[in-house]
């Protein structure tokens, strides 16, 4: 697959209170809740999420194993997927995100992060993007599952399917780093050394490291591939 199979950025789903939530020392309140509720799952889930959040991966997934024993639910296996993924565990992790489809079909999230093992890990691009349209059709507001989407395009060398996913993306979120990047690679690779180079100046003058990594793929050619 040559320099496309490194170089292509995909983004995860997390929970959403995974971000927003607030704690006020969250392991010593868990660990007490725990002890005085060993029955309620959410208190293992929020404390697993704050495990996650400080890179203490097996202190998560120790606490998301509780919880799904105590209560199974999609949103459980689904962190718990994600943390199996960041230890390089990936037919677990599929194993995970697959479970927590099963407990709830419309997590959008689920699938999208099962989209993005099979693609950056296995190398199932058809199937990625099936899961990445899945996630797309139950939340059309997913920018995360758009670019992984324009991605999986990018991977499989359709380059023309990738740009206007990600134009759009960026109407939405001007932002976001990742779909710059990857909308520089297919520009790349589509000849348009204007448009990637505008790429370049858009992710340099946001002070995203990506811009010195877009500019030096753009310094070799494309393996368009077909």
């Amino acid at each position: 697959m040559g320099s496309l199979a490194i170089l292509i950025i995909l983004t995860y789903s997390t929970a959403t209170h995974l971000r927003n939530a607030i704690w006020h020392d969250p392991e010593t309140l868990g660990y007490d809740t725990i002890k005085k509720s060993p029955g309620k799952g959410r208190v293992y889930y929020n404390l697993g999420n704050y495990f996650a959040a400080q890179d203490r991966i097996d202190d998560a997934i120790e606490q998301f194993q509780a919880a799904v024993r105590v209560r199974p639910n999609s949103e459980e296996y689904n962190n718990l997927g994600l943390a199996y993924e960041s230890k390089g565990m990936v037919d677990t992790a599929v194993e995970m995100f697959r479970m927590a489809i099963r407990w709830d079909a419309a997590n959008a999230e689920a699938y999208n992060n099962l989209g993005k093992v099979y693609l950056l890990y296995q190398n199932r691009i058809e199937d990625a993007m099936m899961l990445f349209n899945k996630a797309i059709e139950l939340r059309p507001d997913s920018i995360d599952a758009s670019i992984n989407l324009a991605a999986a395009h990018i991977r499989g060398r359709r380059f023309h399917d990738a740009v206007p996913i990600l134009e759009t993306a960026l109407a939405k979120e001007p932002g976001r780093a990742d779909a710059h990047y990857n909308l520089g690679i297919a520009y790349h690779c589509l000849g348009n050394a204007g448009a990637s180079n505008k790429e370049v100046e858009i992710l340099r003058g946001n002070g995203s490291p990506l811009a010195d990594r877009l500019e030096r793929f753009m310094g070799r050619p494309c393996d368009r591939g077909r």
